[in-house]
């Protein structure tokens, strides 16, 4: 089944302290036919790190699966080298600025030539720049990560020479993630003009389906199998743990059959799942008083309503453990930016 969620316009009348929570609107609508796809969670960030020198790998502390920070040191080279070169480039530039400022002192007596002057000060730029690049490729030496995530592949071990460019680490950002798929060149259309969207059902949790929307798509078919390759990007989810490399379904609906709008599930509090039926408690958003209550809902195996909701009713999809019966908020609505 799947999500059409529309926001509801904010009254300027509430009052600024009355908490922002995001919100969809519950719809029947009708489609056709719904098909469905093998797809891969794969990382929505992803990079392959490696040093911009060459060198002997003398530190690689992280194991495949670890957990780094931004700015952790993920792996460095032998120092040595480099250090020697930027203690040797230091010793030129000082030898230059020396040399300049003397030139500098007699070019104002008048006792050396412009052409003299100026070559003391080509030598001396030359110098720092010299000395500045040495810096740099000692600064290369150290690999630090460029976003929270995860090192899901080592490509060298400790004490291995590897050259500039070389492949590392691979590292993926854990926060979000996408589903690519392939789909057949007779139905590639309506999947990317679907108008209810995209569930994503994990195999080994197809009860707690992930909404997805597309993203990006091949512009020609691959020619051994006739098919487009399709990446959407999943909901983030509480409670739903993902990895690159799982698999499950992708369904896509087309108009003419009966569908309702999927209840996400970070919406849902202490939820109960049977392979046929999950039933919890959904915060309901009453327009006319701005008050959430908590309401029991039940969906069915393919997520169809069963109970507890109805046509055109709000219900809050983040932060719904920090929210109270009875208690007053205002629809979020994202603030344009330029």
């Amino acid at each position: 089944m799947l999500l059409l969620g529309c926001e509801v316009e904010s009254k300027e009348s509430l009052s600024p302290t009355i908490k922002p929570v995001k919100m969809n609107q519950y719809q029947e609508k009708i489609g056709t036919n719904q098909h469905r796809f093998l797809g891969e969670v794969v990382a929505a960030n992803r990079t392959v790190m490696s040093f911009r020198v060459a060198g002997e790998v003398t530190q690689l502390d992280v194991e495949m699966g670890e957990q780094v920070a931004k700015g952790d040191v993920i792996a460095t080279l032998d120092k040595k080298d480099y250090e020697l070169a930027l203690a040797a480039k230091q010793a030129e530039l000082d030898l230059a600025r020396a040399q300049h400022q003397r030139s500098e002192s007699l070019y104002s007596q008048s006792l050396i030539s412009r052409d003299r002057y100026d070559q003391s000060v080509t030598q001396f730029e030359i110098a720092q720049a010299e000395r500045d690049q040495a810096q740099t490729e000692l600064n290369y030496s150290v690999l630090k990560s460029p976003f929270d995530g995860m090192v899901s592949i080592k490509h060298v071990l400790a004490h291995e020479v590897v050259g500039a460019q070389q492949p590392v680490v691979t590292l993926v950002d854990t926060q979000a993630y996408e589903v690519r798929f392939d789909v057949p060149v007779t139905t590639a259309q309506s999947t990317l003009e679907a108008d209810f969207g995209l569930i994503f059902r994990l195999d080994s949790k197809p009860n707690q389906p992930l909404m997805a929307t597309v993203t990006e798509s091949f512009i020609r078919p691959d020619q051994d199998t006739n098919t487009f390759q399709i990446t959407a990007s999943l909901e983030s989810s509480e409670t739903l743990a993902l990895l690159p490399g799982m698999t499950g379904t992708v369904e896509v609906a087309e108009e003419g059959v009966s569908f309702s709008t999927t209840i996400p599930s970070s919406s849902w509090i202490e939820v109960t799942a049977t392979d046929e039926q999950t039933s919890g408690w959904v915060w309901i958003y009453n327009p006319a008083s701005n008050e959430v209550s908590k309401r029991q809902v039940t969906i069915d195996h393919v997520h169809n309503t069963l109970s507890g909701i109805n046509d055109g009713e709000y219900f809050v999809t983040t932060g719904v453990n920090s929210l109270k019966d009875g208690q007053q908020v205002r629809p979020w609505v994202r603030e344009r930016g330029i």
